[in-house]
């Protein structure tokens, strides 16, 4: 069983105690902590005082992290705070005293207990003292910090100073404990208590605790074998259910744009006019030639030149197909929407003059009243996914909004996302609302069959662990 460190700190004999000088009470330092703001100006002050009263050239206090002390202030001697040397030493002094839970003085008096001073013999010896006192600082029942006393020449501590210095410690240490606990973040007050709460469940007594964590584990462990609802949730994109791509007819370049993506429009509105020029001078031309034709013709008619007449003919014929053509490519030169909806792709207002081939993409059409979802669901959710499963569609911008999905057809190919490996499922919506627009997106969830909730929560773990012993052990 460990010894109570309050009980086992002092190293003062039953001698009879010694006048003492004049010194602030305890109660002074207590005033003196109590009255400061923060945890680092009020353990400075503390400090001074305390080399003021005893006399002493250095003070320096330190609290426990972990296992080992932080210098927490010096007293009026910043410059050797930042001696590393000498704050390694003197907060190995202080691990030491706290380790041993007892104070200790160096150099040691006779009748002191056996004790290790090793840390305090080198801190004696590196310049700053050659006296070294150090006393734990209790709070709690526990060890919390040390308070180290340092004198330039080999003086005595008195039985009497160290028993009003053990004192003050357990008086102060506690108010600077509880001045440094009050200072600290949320995230370290919560796992403060936490291991605080896990040390009582795995310590002696504490019979309250253990009887409601365990209530508390049952509890969770009985609701999560309940079956709950489950789903998928998966990003999902709204797309037309007809998309039409609208290509140039013909060699050209862009004359005249009329619509921009987002634009509504109606069955045979004008999309864009392509330049018809270079059309427009063949179609001269092809009029000259064939007015030219024609009057060969009758002149061959009326000479009676059955030769010539064929060939006149013929090159009638040939040239009024040429203009037939032409006139054919510019009534194409507008290009006019194949049916209502909107235009999802094909900003050309920044290419009018550019050249254009034929065949390419120029804009792309969808319905107003016909969508589909493409929901990318994980390979890992795959499985339970199946075609006429139904879920809910929330749109990001319009969240307060629910439309109705089912499940009409699954991707068996995978592609690579953002870093998941996906499939994509096409749904339907059930029942549609004003305002939808290709391009939007959002998230589905799409309903499952009840599963216990250890098994939602725990289920890809249990997954994942299996993968990982299958790779190791195969």
């Amino acid at each position: 069983m460990k010894p109570n460190p309050v009980s086992s700190l002092s190293i003062v004999s039953s001698e009879p105690p010694q006048r003492k000088p004049e010194r602030p009470p305890t109660l002074d330092f207590v005033r003196l902590a109590l009255a400061q703001q923060s945890f680092a100006v009020a353990a400075t002050a503390v400090a001074s005082e305390i080399a003021r009263s005893y006399e002493c050239d250095h003070v320096i206090i330190g609290m426990l992290h972990g296992s080992s002390c932080r210098l927490a202030a010096w007293s009026g001697v910043a410059d050797l705070r930042s001696e590393l040397r000498l704050s390694r030493l003197v907060a190995a002094a202080m691990d030491e005293t706290v380790d041993q839970a007892a104070t200790l003085r160096f150099p040691p008096e006779e009748d002191d207990p056996p004790r290790i001073t090793l840390m305090h013999a080198d801190l004696a010896s590196a310049g700053i003292g050659e006296s070294v006192l150090t006393l734990p600082l209790i709070a709690e029942q526990r060890v919390v910090g040390a308070l180290t006393l340092i004198r330039e020449h080999k003086r005595l501590w008195p039985n009497t100073d160290i028993q009003s210095l053990e004192t003050l410690a357990i008086s102060v240490g506690a108010v600077l404990f509880l001045k440094q606990r009050s200072q600290d973040s949320a995230w370290a007050r919560l796992k403060r208590d936490l291991f605080g709460t896990l040390r009582n469940l795995v310590s002696r007594g504490h019979y309250k605790t253990k009887a409601i964590a365990f209530t508390l584990l049952l509890t969770l462990g009985s609701l999560s074998l309940v079956p709950v609802p489950a789903n998928v949730t998966a990003p999902a994109r709204l797309e037309g259910l007809i998309q039409r791509s609208v290509t140039v007819p013909i060699d050209s370049f862009i004359k005249e744009v009329f619509v921009r993506p987002g634009d509504s429009v109606t069955m045979g509105q004008p999309l864009l006019q392509l330049a018809d020029q270079e059309l427009r001078t063949q179609q001269r031309k092809l009029e000259s030639e064939l007015a030219r034709f024609r009057s060969e013709h009758a002149d061959a008619f009326a000479r009676q030149d059955r030769a010539r007449m064929v060939v006149a003919q013929a090159r009638v014929d040939e040239t009024s197909a040429q203009l037939d053509l032409i006139e054919e490519q510019l009534s194409r030169t507008q290009i006019t929407a194949p049916f209502d909806g909107l235009v999802i792709q094909g900003d050309l207002q920044q290419q009018i003059g550019a050249p254009i081939k034929r065949g390419d993409t120029l804009m792309t059409l969808a319905p107003n009243d016909g969508f589909r979802i493409v929901l990318q669901i994980e390979d890992r959710d795959i499985q339970a996914i199946q075609s006429g499963m139904r879920g809910r569609l929330t749109l990001s911008a319009m969240p307060y909004e629910k439309l109705n999905v089912k499940i009409e057809r699954i991707t068996p190919l995978a592609r690579f996302v953002e870093g998941h490996n996906v499939f994509e499922v096409q749904a339907l919506l059930e029942n549609g609302m004003p305002g939808l627009r290709p391009g939007l997106e959002g998230v589905v969830r799409i309903d499952l069959k009840p599963q216990p909730l250890a098994q939602q929560l725990g289920g890809r773990l249990l997954e994942w662990l299996r993968f990982q012993l299958w790779r190791i052990a195969g």
